[in-house]
């Protein structure tokens, strides 16, 4: 897209006519008409009062490759992208939370204190510092952390859910 084409989408999009644009810009009707059809260029003044009047960057005018639609596009890939990766984070945390909390579970029922008695371990894994043994801190952190990120996880996920 060249600056002419730009200039003159970013007229008609604002609903102006070549007079009306040129009233604003302080130049003739004419030389708005010869830069839309790419006859003559304006001059850097010029460029500039049009990107601060239209609100765009001097780069999207520059540019012959830049559209206001690919600009906005690109942002918008690069914000999902992001998302996407936020979510599958997300996912990731949830998953190793459920493991870490499974594995406690199994950890208090081969537990060589505990009764080999299903019971008896399932007692221990609710017992928070249980005994001074360093082990059984480990064993309460691990599962506080595991609660912690699958509440966290789940609040997440549905917020960006909903957001979509």
């Amino acid at each position: 897209m060249t600056l002419g084409e730009k200039i003159k989408e970013l007229r008609k999009n604002k609903g102006l006519s070549q007079e009306d644009l040129a009233n604003k810009l302080n130049i003739s009707r004419q030389a708005v008409s010869k830069y839309e059809k790419d006859i003559n260029e304006p001059n850097i003044d010029t460029i500039k009062r049009i990107s601060k009047y239209f609100n765009v960057d001097l780069e999207y005018l520059l540019n012959d490759d830049s559209s206001l639609d690919s600009k906005d596009e690109s942002k918008n890939n690069i914000s999902n992208n992001v998302n996407n990766k936020n979510i599958f984070l997300y996912y990731i945390v949830l998953i190793i939370s459920i493991l870490i909390i499974i594995l406690c579970f199994i950890w208090s029922l081969i537990d060589s204190r505990s009764n080999p008695n299903f019971g008896e371990g399932f007692y221990l894994w609710y017992i928070p510092f249980y005994s001074s043994d360093i082990e059984l801190i480990i064993f309460q952190v691990l599962n506080i952390l595991g609660i912690i990120g699958i509440v966290i996880s789940i609040i997440m996920i549905v917020k960006k859910n909903k957001n979509k």
